[in-house]
């Protein structure tokens, strides 16, 4: 599961890269990113393990939307179709005002409608000259032709398409998940803004883009960051990283946040294993049941799958051991059609 970083040129996605990653490795654009969860270090204090292992992501900057360099619009194209999640960044560092920003946020998006936009006709193009070639295909293609036809109407109007809207049948809904189309995967705003913008201005600039993004229809996450900021005080020691968020009044760095938003977007939900060795943060899809989650951790568990002992993470918290949790009768015996909550703490019984 993969989010791509997409921006305009010279919107600070790279600033954004390093934000995530740090500026002094050498990441290419790609990074695997730690996912926050305060619940991961809370049990490991409980446990003292030899390794904390949070759950992790798949960052990736991709070339400018706009690129006029014929090898980076390709590289972008299939790059992008690749991505599950989209990091829309803005930069809003370069505005002279908050209207601005959202001429930036408009452009953007614009950019994209003209990618998919881009898709539809050529497609119709091409099923329009099979047909003539074989006009008894027509009635096979009728459906794929329906759903073109929705998108260019919704896209000429200069709207990204709603999934809910389209009213697709599962035919319509597998072309539209083989094209990936840019405006209908899911996505978080980012708005790259000066520190003295994020100081000074960032209530009013957060009131603006939520009016802007809700009138867009479909009203995605955002959140404000000034990431040359925080790409530098990635590249520091713990202790100044907090010393630095206490100065600015902040409890933790907005890259979190985008995390956050990215692993909500993907449908993953967080589950943990404990011991001495380790505590461990997996993720799985929502929905997903005992024995995928066995199969997250190894195969053979997967295989061998017996049963699976359970505790909610913040009842583990509060009593301190799986004995105690069991001893109260919260440590949960599970068997394979188990939907894993998030939070959840799971040790699998199996046999190979």
């Amino acid at each position: 599961m993969k989010a791509g970083i997409i921006g305009l040129a010279s919107s600070g996605k790279t600033t954004l890269t390093g934000a995530f990653m740090g500026t002094s490795k050498k990441s290419k654009g790609i990074g695997i990113v730690h996912v926050p969860d305060d619940r991961l270090f809370e049990l490991a204090k409980i446990y003292s393990p030899e390794k904390t292992t949070p759950a992790t992501v798949q960052i990736e900057d991709l070339p400018p939307l706009d690129t006029q360099i014929k090898e980076e619009k390709v590289k972008f194209f299939e790059k992008g179709k690749t991505m599950d999640v989209q990091i829309l960044c803005t930069g809003g560092y370069r505005c002279y005002s908050i209207e601005d920003i959202i001429k930036e946020i408009s452009k953007l998006r614009f950019e994209l409608i003209i990618q998919d936009l881009d898709i539809v006709t050529k497609r119709l193009e091409k099923i329009e000259g099979e047909i003539k070639k074989a006009p008894k295909t027509k009635a096979q293609k009728e459906g794929e032709i329906k759903l073109l036809e929705m998108l260019r109407k919704t896209l000429e109007e200069e709207k990204f398409p709603s999934p809910n809207s389209l009213d697709l049948d599962e035919h319509q809904k597998i072309l539209t998940n083989n094209y990936s189309f840019f405006t209908l995967k899911p996505s978080v705003y980012v708005i790259n803004v000066s520190q003295e913008q994020y100081i000074e201005k960032r209530e009013d600039i957060e009131k603006s883009v939520k009016k802007y993004l809700k009138e867009t229809g479909d009203n995605p996450p955002f959140v404000i960051i000034d990431a040359f900021t925080e790409a530098d005080i990635m590249d520091m020691e713990e202790d100044e990283i907090n010393e630095f968020l206490k100065e600015f009044g902040l409890k933790e760095p907005g890259k979190n946040k985008i995390i956050r938003y990215v692993y909500n977007l993907l449908g993953l939900i967080t589950f943990f294993t404990v011991g001495e060795d380790e505590v461990r943060a997996w993720n799985i899809h929502r929905g997903d049941n005992a024995v995928n989650a066995a199969g997250a951790i190894h195969s053979d568990l997967a295989r061998g799958f017996i049963r699976a002992e359970v505790v909610e993470s913040d009842y583990l918290l509060k009593v301190g051991s799986l004995n105690a949790a069991k001893s109260q009768g919260k440590l949960r015996l599970e068997g394979k059609d188990y939907i894993v909550k998030d939070g959840d703490v799971v040790n699998i019984l199996f046999n190979v």
